[in-house]
This record gives structure tokens, sequence and C-alpha cells, in this order.
């Protein structure tokens, strides 16, 4: 997979912000800014300079504008699986749409079948969970 990164739009990082990939990912669905997806996601569980746990994303998704599209998580997540799904395959298989994607070891936001994230990432990363927006 040739990765193409595409800015942050609204999820700039923060200088010296460790651990801040799910908030950057939520800012990005265009639906918080990053102050705001960073109060969403302390209010569910997730602390300073450490990164977002999947159960912390699932807490802040819930009731908001964000429906689970896709689950594939390893049974102590204890999220049903329906076959691992790597990032190269959810982005060739959804060209269309906004999704929050929790993956291993890292978040960001698909929008259109482009990665929006501030890294190049392997297109070998494991979906764990995505949220359509």
């Amino acid at each position: 997979m040739k990765t193409f990164v595409y800015p942050s739009m609204m999820g700039e990082m923060k200088a010296n912000a460790k651990g801040d990939c799910g908030i950057r990912a939520l800012a990005n669905t265009g639906l918080y800014t990053y102050e705001q997806a960073e109060k969403h996601l302390t209010k569910h569980g997730k602390k300073a300079n450490e990164g977002t746990l999947v159960r912390t994303m699932e807490k802040a998704m819930k009731g908001y504008p964000f429906t689970v599209y896709v689950e594939c998580a390893a049974a102590a997540l204890k999220v049903p699986c329906y076959g691992p799904m790597t990032l190269a395959q959810f982005i060739a298989q959804n060209p269309v749409g906004t999704f929050l994607l929790a993956m291993e070891g890292h978040a960001a936001t698909v929008i259109n079948g482009k990665l929006i994230d501030t890294h190049v990432q392997s297109g070998q990363r494991v979906v764990f969970i995505s949220w359509k927006v």
C-alpha cells in the first residue's frame, strides 16, 4: 500500500503532546476542535500524556453521531471479530465516507478513502474498530 498522509484539518498536534492520536483522529472528523475532542475523551477516561484506549474510545463514541462500522479486536477487548482487516484493506473497501479508526497502537481518520494523519502508517496495521460519522 502506498500511504498518503493528508494534513490534519482540525487535529493539529499540540506542542509536546504525547499519546494524542485519538484526540487528533476525533478532531479530524470535523465534529470537534482539538480542545473539544481532548475534553470529550478525558471525560470518558483518557489520561494526560497517554494514548487513548480502545475501550475509552468506545465509551466516548456512544450517544454521539457515530455508528460502529467495523469491529475486529483481540478477545481481550471483548469486541466481536469479523476477521482481521488491515488499514490498507479498510481504505480500499471504504472509498466514500468519514471514519474514525482505532488500530493496533494508533488512531486516525479516513475521509473518502484518504488517511488523515500526521504520520505515515503501515497499511498492515490491524483495524480494531471503526466508527462511521
